[in-house]
């Protein structure tokens, strides 16, 4: 380091134990940020440093926005954010002066998802149901988020989380008897804060909420006269009607956030009477535009998906005593509209369920465009460029019934369908590129008596899961097999005669499937698990009282570490919720009482 010449060398060794250069070279002055740590979202978060100056600056690197308190001392505090992710890094670095001199150091604060189970159940039988959260891991009692009706008030069985997980939505009428409103709590717990706004003397009722991605406002439809559609804010001052003014004996319905929280979609017959049209707001309502060019009479959209990065809209219209459909996408702003399937034979009409790839650069759609009454699957660009049709010639006399249900792999590069091509003794599970390119059977060849299901893909894109049923057996396997149709295994163990197999679900890291059998040496519904290629199978559920079943609903736990099940496990006349380790360990019940009616995962 040269900061100094021979002829004031004595001043520079006084200097260097003072104040350094200025330059914020290691041995100019100390300072440590702390160690880093890990903190739970929402919970509170304090950093020390320390340092040999006499001024502290703390400032945020990377990571999910947060608000220093003290970032000018030497302990700062943070509340950790509401993540939707498992965990998310927050990286903060520290700056100590003294004089012209200066040094930094980072720590990093990991924030961890906490997940937990909502769900409506009844303290005692006999008892109204009403919400609750609990743990996954039952580690502490469940706490109460909704609030009690009113007498001759009801709790509706709808509720949602936002994505962070941060406030939980509900409705009824639980101030006054026959008006639903719509009410947000904390997860935590706490005071239900109303954010519907129905009139003192009215009646009305609330439904299709939705809370915007990012978690700052929730969207609802609301009935009085008629149906609209509003937004709010969690604490309830930002009220805000989303749709325009609408013509006489019309409804709003159907809202949709954009995947960045910036756009709400809808359909409504808002300017001509009985034409039901699409249209986009932004979240406080303004910037109404309407997203195609005006419809005739007797024509509607009839359903619209947003693309994933939420810069076009796809939407299915036409004339509704002809039912036939086509396919379009436009921009949010009404711009760039194209029509994105192929010219239609008479007759022709495009199927509900589009779909877009995960990248949000095709979209994938059924239709007989091509043959009367013979629906295939075609692909489309974004812009309405490069329609192909994906599968392969169907066997001839197939009809409608020859094309069965599609998935685009996580990566998008393959679409996943079911279909009877020619030669085919019956329907067969295929996968092909988005060009219709590479077209390959996954399952092993089956006869004209035996059926499949749809595909559902691994997480990672690399399996695809499925049943096959023999007639003669009458009794479901479960299978998975390689995207390309070289390895098959059997993921369930034999059920015996009278045996059967329903649904089934990935772990959301793809380590494990779970599913619903029911076998006659048991006289019983259970829930199972065991790795992709059937190995380490394991009953999930505790063992079973007399007459004591598995409900059809059961949830994986986000990380994958727990799977959540409704059954009569404990007594044939109360459903009640557990919980439980993949390979069956860790039993535990989370609520019982009178009963639990429903639950989801958070």
């Amino acid at each position: 380091m040269k900061c100094f010449s021979a002829t004031w060398l004595r001043f520079w060794l006084v200097g260097i134990l003072t104040s350094g250069c200025g330059n914020g070279e290691p041995g100019s002055i100390a300072v440590d940020a702390g160690a880093d740590q890990a903190a739970p979202e929402g919970t509170s978060v304090t950093l020390e440093g320390t340092g040999s100056g006499s001024a502290f600056s703390w400032a945020q690197l990377s990571g999910p926005k947060v608000t220093l308190e003290g970032a000018d001392q030497a302990v700062v505090r943070f509340e950790a954010p509401w993540i939707v992710e498992e965990s998310a890094n927050i990286e903060l670095e520290l700056t100590v002066n003294e004089g012209s001199a200066s040094a930094t150091d980072t720590v990093t604060v990991t924030v961890t998802n906490t997940h937990f189970v909502l769900f409506l159940a009844a303290a005692e039988q006999g008892r109204r149901p009403e919400l609750y959260r609990a743990p996954l891991d039952g580690s502490s009692e469940p706490i109460k988020l909704s609030r009690t009706p009113v007498a001759n008030g009801t709790l509706s069985d709808e509720y949602l989380a936002s994505l962070d997980g941060r406030y939980v939505a509900y409705h009824g009428a639980i101030e006054r008897p026959l008006v639903d409103e719509l009410f947000v709590v904390p997860s935590e717990g706490g005071e239900s804060t109303k954010v519907s706004v129905v009139p003192p003397d009215a009646e009305g009722s609330t439904g299709a909420m939705s809370w915007s991605p990012d978690g700052a406002r929730i969207a609802y439809s609301q009935t009085v006269d008629h149906r609209e559609i509003y937004t709010n804010t969690p604490d309830g001052t930002q009220n805000a009607k989303i749709n325009g003014t609408l013509t006489e004996g019309a409804n709003a319905g159907s809202p949709a956030w954009s995947p960045d929280s910036g756009r709400i979609a809808y359909r409504a017959a808002q300017d001509t009477q009985y034409v039901r049209e699409l249209y986009t707001s932004k979240p406080d309502g303004s910037d109404n535009v309407k997203v195609h060019p005006g419809l005739g009479e007797f024509e509607a959209v009839a359903s619209f998906q947003w693309s994933p990065d939420g810069s076009r809209i796809a939407y299915r219209y036409g004339r509704v005593p002809d039912q036939r459909y086509e396919l379009f996408a436009a921009a949010p702003d009404g711009s760039s509209n194209v029509r994105l399937n192929g010219p239609l034979i008479e007759g022709g009409t495009v199927e509900s369920g589009a779909a877009w790839s995960p990248d949000g650069t095709r979209i994938a759609y059924r239709a007989d465009q091509q043959t009367d009454n013979v629906f295939e699957l075609f692909t489309s660009a974004a812009n309405g460029s490069g329609n192909v049709r994906v599968n392969a010639p169907l066997a001839a006399g197939a009809g409608a019934g020859g094309f069965g249900s599609y998935s685009w792999s996580p990566d998008g590069g393959r679409i996943a369908y079911v279909a009877r091509h020619e030669g085919d003794a019956t329907a067969q599970l295929y996968t092909a590129a988005p060009d219709g390119s590479g077209n390959v059977r996954v399952n092993a060849p089956l006869d004209s008596e035996t059926f499949i299901s749809s595909g559902t893909w691994s997480p990672d894109g690399r399996l695809l899961a499925y049943t096959v049923r023999p007639e003669a057996e009458d009794v479901n396997t479960l299978v998975t097999s390689t995207e390309d149709g070289r390895e098959h295994a059997t993921v369930n163990e034999p059920l015996g005669a009278g045996g059967s197999l329903q649904s089934f679900a990935w772990s959301p890291d793809g380590s494990r499937i779970a599913y619903l059998a029911y076998r006659q040496a048991t006289d019983a519904w259970e829930l199972f698990s065991a790795k992709p290629d059937g190995s380490d199978h394991a009953k999930v559920n505790g063992p079973l009282g007399e007459g004591g079943d598995v409900e059809f609903d059961y949830r994986w736990s986000p990380g994958s570490s727990r799977i959540v099940y409704r059954a009569r496990q404990d007594g044939e006349s109360v459903i009640e919720l557990y919980s439980s380790k993949p390979d069956g360990s860790d039993s535990l019940k989370i609520a019982g009482g009178g009963g639990v009616d429903s639950f989801s995962v958070e």
